[in-house]
């Protein structure tokens, strides 16, 4: 094959695999994304066929109805209609706000997670999460599958395993996420295109001069890094668009795709007569300036931000004032350490005495050196904090009135794969955290006066509902129902208790309702003036303080709740976030900057024009920018395309669903011989049954032969099957000390088991059992009958005190039968501890293993002796061959024995792992440890039904061994292998 078809197969195979470990959360079991268990229905329409939960029937019925029209419109834009059915997959893994594609050419899929989001900066309105939701992913389909015009281009890409165009595959991210961004401004007259958030972000950043540059598009380490892609680079296409005209976007895709192969730098500059680069530059210079221009405004009208409590970056949380207003409550982030909840004296810092004397010495030794200026308040100290549990941080917390609690939001697993917000009660001086709900999707939590309920937001199969929690049994009642268009959000009670003030969203307006706590009955606060408001806080005198985007910029506005009638508290450049208001009337918020949020507060009693008046400047009362000056400033709302809905027909039983096929390739490489294999997968897109089917040939020392699998998860419990047919020729590797242990063998065989786990957030089992029969043929095996049971457990679970974790794992496995008569029973136990953080953990690792000793003639129980190295069998679960223990970088051999030991330490060293291994084997004693060093990179992902990906691991290393009988040896290994 040519050096472009090997890249072609290796792209198609790595966008899959990539794909699915970034997405796939970590856990014991091997299904991702989806749960197979669950009652799941099908809709489909001409071009697409929908398969989601029953449970969000009610979400997904309006986007069905639409979805028609939104591909045409997205269609008729890009110039593109995808060959080939569009899935489309909803399932709620997180419950939180997100989507992608996998942009196949044979067939694309859509995955849409249909928990709505907050009001935030880096995402705007929107008349329906669902909408935005898919016409921004639909875009990415029609945009990533225009096919490719070369003729040996499309015949290669028609040979490998996943079909990629080439707008997927040269495209940088920035034009990949950007485009489809500008595509859901441009149809939906809403989105972050549209939104205030972006027009603050791109005129903030410009401002402190931290607007990326060209090759900063893309990258992700500063704060917000991972969204100027989608923000930035949607306000460059538009501004592409501009110069000459809508149809250039198409011109580079046609020309990205045309039979003449070109970059993306090439077709860009044949459409613009310039380098991306190059006009990016004269993009940002514009943006500048406007923002320069904007700045101005904004100060003249006058600006009024409070004052500064904390400097701080990154995502910092909402901040949270006790009764008393001595204390003040919230989440600290950073980009390399877990979040911690920190509970601070509100009242200002005291100088450090030590810092004092420090600078006192420095004088005392040099009288001409000069004291340091301080620019920002001194750091707060921490009286009190909350680290994360399992590795999940807690947000939002909320103080009950008595001082001494409380109520935050976890993310908790539960079990199937999924994870929920759940609320616990945090007893801040005494310690200690009690669950409140459990598997609840509740967040947000505002504990009533009497401490006894606490209003909350509820988000289920996409539907956010204003509920009431009560915080003894956990239990939850239904204030005020929500729906795909209706979004709930951030309630807080009123100081009386009497009632409870919430952001909605309706017809893609955010606004602020009260709900009168006994009767349920609703009130709108509402000016009537089309703005956005949310994120309401009562002060003292029973008016509330909320978050408005009148005039363009998010800033505090004060309400009357009665008449709706307001007055503006700041007047900032940046933005403005998450208020709540002290007994002093003192309002303490987010401001927003480039790095992150500061900690402000102002005065609720003092209105931004009086304070200008104040300070003897000249306030306007309006302070609304230019709508010239977008992108930094919003423009007006335009009327949106209609897209009008269209007959669906009910939805039907998923059943097993529609089948699709994949081809991949498989393969290992090492000390004990070379192997290629074919895999081909059948599967469905919710995973409830794959089969796997896999051949693979090469030296006589490494695995041969071919295997079929099958594996449902339709019921709770998983039922695995397989037959196979494999031989081993371990003499045959080129290590001479293998040739003496009677190792060779063909096995033929089958097997049946069963498969159950539950993983949580800090603890999780799993459970595999079967039975197999076969046949063997070996050194003194001539159709030897092979028939044993098996059970093995696996658990874990996790500690940690601050950012120190301690996670033990344990497996014990267990199996008896009889080979060619010979009864034999194995034990094998392994433990494991990791010790640290993430991937920066020590981890050690300990394997003991025992089976009944053979005598004389007992061919049947010598063949189940241990034989550690090589590869793992590929054909078939380890679990039905346990004796054969893998160890990759020395050949099979290299101890054997009815006893095993095995002990690893490693480390994290390169984006790898080094590590180091002593191993034994014997028959009456142990024996001597050989040592092994070594470093490897291993990927496990899950099965992908949508993708049809089955579990799939690859593994690559190079490993030293010291001792005899392979001495002074270096050797690389790899293998890539699949299971259903």
């Amino acid at each position: 094959m040519s050096g472009s078809g090997r890249r072609a197969v290796a792209v198609a195979l790595t966008i899959g695999l990539v794909l699915a470990a970034l997405l796939a959360p970590r856990r014991l079991g091997a299904q991702y994304l989806t749960r197979p268990a669950v009652a799941w229905e099908t809709i489909e329409t001409a071009r697409f066929r929908f398969h989601f939960p029953a449970e969000m029937r009610r979400w997904v019925t309006p986007i069905a109805q639409r979805m028609e029209s939104y591909a045409e419109a997205v269609n008729a834009l890009v110039g593109n209609e995808p060959e080939a059915r569009v899935t489309v997959m909803v399932e709620d893994p997180a419950n939180v706000s997100n989507g992608f594609v996998v942009p196949f050419l044979e067939g694309a899929v859509v995955f849409l997670w249909p928990t709505p989001p907050s009001p935030t900066p880096s995402f705007g309105e929107h008349r329906g999460w669902g909408e935005v939701l898919a016409v921004h992913e639909y875009a990415h389909v029609a945009h990533l599958t225009i096919p490719p015009r070369n003729p040996n281009e499309r015949l290669l890409w028609r040979l490998a395993p996943a079909r990629i165009g080439p707008v997927a595959r040269k495209a940088p991210p920035w034009v990949i996420e950007g485009y489809a961004t500008y595509l859901e401004g441009k149809l939906t007259g809403n989105g972050r295109p549209n939104s205030v958030g972006r027009a603050a972000i791109l005129r903030q950043w410009a401002l402190e001069g931290r607007l990326p540059t060209y090759r900063e598009l893309d990258a992700t380490g500063s704060y917000l890094g991972g969204s100027m892609r989608y923000l930035v680079g949607s306000a460059f296409l538009e501004w592409l668009a501009a110069r000459k005209g809508e149809e250039s976007l198409n011109h580079l895709w046609r020309r990205m795709s045309a039979r003449r192969r070109r970059s993306f730098d090439e077709a860009f500059r044949g459409v613009w007569g310039a380098s991306a680069d190059a006009l990016y530059g004269a993009f940002f210079t514009e943006v500048m300036g406007k923002a320069i221009e904007s700045g101005r405004q904004l100060q003249g009208a006058g600006v009024v931000e409070g004052e500064l409590v904390q400097h701080l970056a990154w995502g910092t949380g909402e901040p949270a004032l006790s009764r008393d207003g001595s204390r003040v409550a919230l989440v600290l982030r950073s980009p390399n350490r877990p979040s911690r909840l920190v509970v601070w004296r509100s009242s200002d810092e005291p100088l450090d005495s030590a810092a004092i004397r420090a600078r006192r010495r420095m004088l005392e030794l040099d009288p001409l050196d000069v004291l340091p200026f301080d620019s920002f308040p001194p750091p707060k100290k921490a009286v009190k904090t909350l680290y994360p549990v399992g590795g999940r941080g807690h947000d939002l917390p909320r103080w009950f009135a008595d001082g001494e609690r409380l109520l935050v939001t976890r993310d908790e697993a539960t079990g199937d794969g999924t994870s929920r917000p759940d609320l616990f009660e945090w007893s801040v001086w005494r310690g200690g955290l009690r669950r409140v709900t459990r598997g609840a999707g509740v967040r947000g939590g505002d504990p009533s006066p009497d401490g006894a309920s606490a209003a909350a937001v509820r988000c289920a199969a996409g539907v956010c509902d204003l509920v009431r929690v009560d915080l003894t049994t956990g239990s939850w009642t239904t204030l005020a129902a929500g729906s795909p268009f209706v979004v709930w959000h951030r309630p807080r009670w009123s100081p009386d208790g009497s009632r409870i003030a919430a952001g909605v969203q309706r017809d893609g307006r955010w606004s602020v309702t009260v709900v009168d706590a006994s009767t349920g009955k609703l009130h709108a606060v509402d000016p009537g003036d089309g703005a956005n408001r949310h994120s309401p806080a009562w002060t003292r005198d029973g008016e509330l303080v909320v978050v408005s985007e009148r005039g363009g910029v998010a800033n505090l506005e004060v309400l009357d709740p009665q008449t709706g009638k307001g007055r503006m508290l700041t007047r900032v450049v940046g933005g403005v976030a998450a208020p709540d208001v002290g007994p002093d009337g003192r309002v303490w918020h987010l401001a927003l900057h480039a790095r992150g949020y500061d900690v402000r507060r102002i005065s609720s009693r003092t209105e931004a024009s009086t304070a200008l008046v104040d300070s003897g400047r000249s306030p306007d009362p309006a302070a609304a920018l230019d709508a010239r000056l977008y992108p930094v400033a919003a423009r007006p709302p335009s009327p949106a395309d209609s897209f009008p809905s269209r007959p669906i027909p009910p939805p039907g039983g998923y059943g097993w669903g529609p089948r699709g096929w994949r081809v991949l390739p498989g393969a290992s490489a090492g000390p004990d011989g070379d192997m290629l294999s074919l895999m081909v997968a059948n599967m469905d897109p919710v995973g409830r049954l794959n089969v796997v089917a896999q051949g693979g040939y090469g030296s006589r020392a490494a695995w041969r032969g071919g295997s079929l699998a099958a594996a449902l998860r339709a019921l709770p419990v998983g039922i695995e099957g397989s037959a196979w047919h494999t031989e081993h020729a371990p003499s045959r590797q080129r290590a001479t000390f293998a040739r003496s242990l009677d190792l060779d063998a063909r096995y033929t065989g089958g097997a049946l088991a069963v498969r159950h786990g539950r993983d949580f957030t800090a603890w999780g089992y799993a459970m595999h059992a079967g039975g197999s029969v076969g046949r063997v043929d070996g050194s003194g095996l001539d159709a030897a009958a092979r028939t044993f049971g098996f059970v093995d457990v696996r658990a874990r679970r996790r500690w940690a005190v601050r950012d120190f974790g301690i996670a033990p794992q344990l497996l014990a496995q267990g199996s008896a039968g009889a080979t060619d008569s010979d009864a034999w029973a194995r034990t094998v136990v392994s433990g494991s501890l990791s010790l640290g953080s993430g991937r920066r953990a020590l981890r050690l690792d300990a394997t003991v293993g025992r089976v009944t000793a053979a005598a004389p003639g007992e061919a049947g129980r010598s063949f189940e002796r241990f034989a550690v190295g090589g590869a793992q069998a590929p054909f078939f679960d380890p679990v039905l061959l346990s004796q054969r223990v893998s160890l990759p970088s020395v050949p099979v051999g290299f101890a054997s024995g009815r006893k095993l030991a095995l002990y690893s330490v490693s480390l994290p060293l390169l984006g790898a792992r080094s590590y180091a291994t002593w191993v034994a084997a014997g028959d009456s004693s142990l024996g001597s440890f050989r040592r092994v060093l070594g470093a490897e990179r291993q990927v496990d992902v899950g099965a992908i039904g949508f993708a049809r990906l089955p579990a799939t691991r690859i593994r690559v290393g190079v490993g030293y061994s010291l001792d005899e009988p392979y001495s002074d040896r270096v050797r690389a290994y790899f293998a890539v292998t699949y299971r259903p």
